[in-house]
């Protein structure tokens, strides 16, 4: 992959970057790469299932699982 390949490059597919992501996409750029240094998107809001996997949609509300979130508290910290 060279960089010359893309016009734009976000780095991280947490909140931010799927909305850097989304920004450039309206903006009519679709040649786009996204880095994640995790197996999954989502950064810091993250859910895991009880059966492993980790921020799958298709598995939630699945009767033999249920997602814990593990991640949101990192968000919204309060130092007041």
């Amino acid at each position: 992959i060279k960089s010359t390949d893309y016009d734009a490059v976000v780095i991280g597919a947490g909140w931010a970057g799927l909305k850097a992501l989304q920004t450039l996409l309206d903006s009519g750029i679709s040649s786009i790469l996204v880095l994640e240094a995790n197996g999954y998107i989502g950064g810091r809001a993250k859910s895991i299932n009880t059966n492993g996997p980790v921020n799958s949609p298709d598995l939630v509300g699945a009767s033999d699982n249920i997602p814990t979130e593990t991640g949101c508290e990192w968000l919204y910290l309060n130092y007041g």
